[in-house]
């Protein structure tokens, strides 16, 4: 069954079009659809910017280049893993668990000195120059923080943002 859809102007009629194809006419030039045919896009997952906690050193040559603190673009998570993703100019693979997403909001912290904390009050034991991720700074001085799979209270005076 064709359908016929007419121009904006009204002034002719168009053969129906499956959207994205394109339809070779005599003189051997391709002609686009009107306008006013909606077009499917293919749909693109939201990046989100990740932070590295570690350092990653290529293994391979499409290997991304990690040290901690830089923001990673995340482009294709689909392998538990082994991510792809962009830092800088750069693009490439790395370990999945060597990375930390940073949620609208929160900042990325860098221990300036190690802290043992007292796990029983929800402190997190910190080493000097760890990074961490969080939101705000608590009524007492601590502010509350991820880095990896961990989290709990470190003092507001041993980490800066970065």
């Amino acid at each position: 069954m064709e359908e016929e859809l007419t121009q904006e102007t009204g002034d002719s009629a168009l053969p129906d079009i499956d959207p994205g194809e394109e339809e070779i006419i005599e003189s051997g030039q391709a002609e686009t659809p009107a306008e006013d045919i909606s077009v499917k896009v293919p749909k693109v997952h939201s990046v989100h910017t990740y932070v590295a906690l570690y350092r990653f050193m290529p293994q391979e040559p499409n290997d991304l280049e990690l040290n901690p603190g830089d923001r990673v673009q995340v482009t294709d998570d689909s392998n538990e893993e082994w991510w792809k993703g962009k830092s800088g100019d750069k693009v490439g693979f790395f370990p999945a668990n060597f990375v930390q997403r940073v949620r609208p909001g929160e900042r990325v912290w860098r221990v300036t000195q190690s802290i043992h904390g007292n796990r029983e009050r929800g402190h997190m034991p910190v080493k000097e120059d760890q990074i961490c991720v969080g939101k705000q700074e608590d009524s007492e001085g601590y502010m509350r923080l991820s880095s990896g799979k961990k989290r709990g209270l470190v003092p507001a005076e041993s980490i800066e943002e970065i």
